[in-house]
């Protein structure tokens, strides 16, 4: 099986989404100046999924060349988690962010029970604009 280049999907994409954005602006403008808005619209439809076939395939080449979920995030500007969550199936079975980086990962637990039990809780005795209170020192907030 050959292995394809670091840049094949984008590179394949690119030439496909060229041709759509060289024509689809012109038919959009062609389809206003008609008044057919619908048509128009299709054409703008058209170039997004040119653009958004060339972001994936963008992504994919990246994700291909090694680059983990923490440098993937930073060049699309989103948490390393969302991008994660956003573009796993482009790069099926690479690894969380957290498990990527566990030094940088933020770990979330679950309190102990004894702590639940003391959740935000509303007692009628009060009328319903008082101001939030502190029930007590390392308790969560309840209403008056």
């Amino acid at each position: 099986m050959t292995t394809a280049s670091p840049a094949s999907q984008t590179a394949q994409v690119a030439g496909q989404a060229a041709a759509v954005l060289a024509d689809a602006p012109h038919q959009a403008a062609a389809a206003a100046s008609r008044a057919a808005l619908r048509a128009a619209l299709a054409q703008a439809e058209r170039a997004e999924h040119a653009v958004t076939g060339l972001r994936l395939a963008i992504v994919a080449d990246l994700l291909a060349s090694g680059t983990d979920w923490w440098q993937a995030g930073e060049a699309l500007a989103m948490h390393p988690q969302a991008a994660f969550e956003a573009f796993a199936y482009l790069a099926p079975g690479q690894q969380a962010p957290a498990a990527q980086r566990p030094d940088l990962a933020i770990v979330l637990t679950r309190a102990p029970k004894a702590t639940r039990s003391r959740a935000v809780t509303r007692s009628d005795s009060g009328p319903a604009s008082s101001p939030i209170r502190q029930s007590s020192p390392g308790c969560a907030r309840s209403w008056r």
